[in-house]
């Protein structure tokens, strides 16, 4: 859709006026008295039940059952006597206008990933902050710029009279007045356990409803226990995805922390490619850097500036609506708010010292008090409102992922179509649930991925330190043999065997899978050995079936099972050799555990 030959890809807006002769390229539907105007790239569903409708911007899912068609959804919500509740269970990323009984309301998914931002003079909504400056300069309305940098702190766009949507109210359009709808009940805590136990069916309906999608699928992973989650519900069908790590090069990077996170980021990342054999792209943002004259062009359109390198790179996959798993929203499950805001209070001052993320551009252009006691009073912040919540989550959920996050979504679309298995109001009450020690723990993240991909707990979370690989203290619990000189210790679902003055490791399992990795570790107990590793499978039909990984103190080595026949060595100097039978396909008999058996040997001198 284009503004005076600009084109906003992926853009809407919503209005009562005519909009025919401003916008060109564009496609329309009417709620009533109503437009939405939308671009061709945008998906839009509308149903009717008698005189009421719902049309929906996007995309949704019923986390109770991932089997059920959005056009059934849709027709649910309409007839729904609790319609608030009923979107509790409502995940995508998307925004509903309902026409209901002569009342016209509009409602976003539950972080805003489908962005909205408004203009109360006019009532016109829009995807794009500088789309609704550039139609409203057609009917001689002018919008004052804020200072430069400003664009996603607390509610804010680049314009005065522009404001961002906030995806816990909805609004009545013929009045053009927001209501609060979330939070709404008190949270009662529990445990992380019992937490992941309410959680797990939703959980399970959210992957039934990924794995049917038939676009191309990736998850973005980093360092941090959020990706590691999303990775974690994706293994039954991670053959079907790509795993991808973005990366920045170090001389473009400002702090001494940003360089030191990125680092552990490369290191963490690379081992778990390394060590799983999932499809795992890395990859250096420097090599996708628009020119300037394009950020120029960019800039226009866009008041994010996120990662315009990151939207080329998925342009140069020639991506189209590619759903890219992200893990934002974990973040309200974390208790990220520094100690001493731990003993709650339910009063705005309060709030106030809740609100985070601001740069010191604000500070130092802004009375702070004066504009987020606006804030409040525009997004209905009233003493009380969290019931049981801490005000740093809810700040998170309604600014910094209602609008930060929101906006810089716009940059990747169409290529990329947002997904993430805790966007509806439902799984975000969930995750808030367990005690604060407990979130800062990771003890309901860990849950979740113990429960569905436990290999992936064995590496570092933003440590460059594996749990039971490289940190010796916390596997005194593991199964160990010795022989002579040599030690060794099954880490992950390997048996060990003493057989005739040597010992034989295989898998642990009465069938192997590709998404497990069974490993085990090698030391010394006295001075530097050499010890050889043989493998008894000779059947070349193994060949590129099972993969033998060696993690050394300063390399990886990586060899086929068939490699081994003649056996290798290995030096024992100082630290553990880590290593890994890696299956590369399911298989469906018995034979295949045998054929990773590993027979392991002290060299003499």
């Amino acid at each position: 859709m284009k503004v005076k030959d600009i084109n906003y890809e992926s853009s809407y807006v919503i209005s009562e006026w005519n909009l025919d002769n401003v916008l060109s390229d564009f496609k329309r539907v009417n709620i009533e008295s109503l437009n939405l105007y939308y671009d061709q790239t945008v998906d839009i569903i509308q149903v009717q039940d008698g005189s009421n409708s719902i049309t929906m911007i996007g995309y949704c899912f019923d986390i109770r059952d991932g089997n059920i068609d959005r056009e059934d959804i849709l027709i649910n919500i309409l007839k729904s006597n609790n319609l608030e509740e009923e979107l509790d269970y409502i995940n995508g990323r998307y925004n509903f206008i309902i026409y209901k009984e002569g009342i016209t309301r509009i409602f976003s998914d539950a972080s805003q990933l489908r962005p909205l931002v408004y203009h109360e003079e006019s009532k016109i909504l829009s995807s794009h902050d500088s789309i609704m400056r550039e139609i409203l300069n057609e009917f001689d309305i002018q919008l004052e710029q804020r200072s430069a940098g400003f664009h996603t702190e607390l509610d804010f766009t680049r314009f005065k009279e522009v404001y961002k949507f906030n995806p816990s109210l909805y609004l009545d359009y013929e009045t053009f007045e927001f209501t609060r709808f979330y939070p709404r009940v008190e949270l009662n805590k529990k445990s992380s356990i019992e937490v992941f136990k309410e959680m797990k069916p939703y959980l399970d309906e959210s992957r039934r409803f990924l794995e049917s999608i038939e676009n191309d699928k990736f998850v973005t992973v980093t360092a941090g226990v959020d990706s590691r989650v999303s990775a974690a519900l994706t293994r039954d069908f991670s053959n079907e995805m790509e795993y991808l790590t973005y990366t920045q090069s170090r001389k473009k990077l400002a702090t001494k922390m940003a360089k030191k996170i990125y680092k552990i980021d490369e290191k963490i990342t690379t081992d778990m490619r390394d060590y799983l054999g999932w499809n795992h792209s890395i990859i250096k943002l420097s090599e996708y850097t628009p020119s300037k004259e394009e950020v120029k062009e960019l800039n226009k359109i866009y008041n994010s500036k996120h990662a315009y390198a990151l939207a080329n790179y998925y342009k140069k996959k020639y991506y189209n609506k590619a759903i890219h798993v992200k893990s934002t929203v974990f973040g309200m499950g974390k208790a990220d708010f520094p100690s001493e805001l731990d003993k709650q209070e339910d009063t705005l001052e309060f709030y106030k010292k809740c609100v985070h993320g601001l740069p010191q551009r604000f500070f130092d252009h802004a009375d702070f008090d004066e504009e987020v006691e606006s804030y409040f009073t525009r997004n209905l912040i009233s003493e009380g409102i969290t019931k049981g919540r801490h005000y740093f989550d809810l700040f998170h959920l309604e600014s910094r992922m209602g609008n930060w996050h929101s906006m810089l979504t716009l940059e990747t679309d169409p290529e990329t179509e947002e997904f993430i298995f805790t966007n509806c109001r439902k799984m975000i009450d969930y995750i808030q649930t367990p005690p604060t020690d407990e979130k800062r723990e990771f003890r309901l993240y860990k849950e979740i991925i113990n429960n569905y991909w436990p290999v992936l707990l064995k590496f570092g979370i933003n440590s460059l330190v594996s749990v039971k690989e490289n940190d010796q203290e916390n596997d005194d619990d593991l199964e160990t043999s010795s022989i002579g000189n040599i030690l060794v210790k099954a880490i992950n679902k390997i048996e060990l065997i003493e057989e005739n003055g040597s010992l034989l490791v295989k898998p642990d399992v009465q069938l192997t899978n590709i998404y497990d990795s069974y490993s085990f570790s090698i030391e010394k107990f006295a001075e530097p050995i050499t010890v050889k590793l043989t493998s008894f499978y000779r059947n070349q039909k193994a060949k590129n079936k099972i993969n033998i990984i060696l993690k050394k103190s300063d390399s990886i080595e990586v060899y086929d099972i068939l490699d081994l026949n003649k056996g290798i060595d290995i030096e024992i100097i100082d630290k553990p050799v880590v290593v890994n039978i890696v299956y590369r396909a399911n298989f469906t008999t018995s034979t295949w555990v045998d054929a990773g058996r590993i027979k392991i040997e002290q060299r003499k001198k």
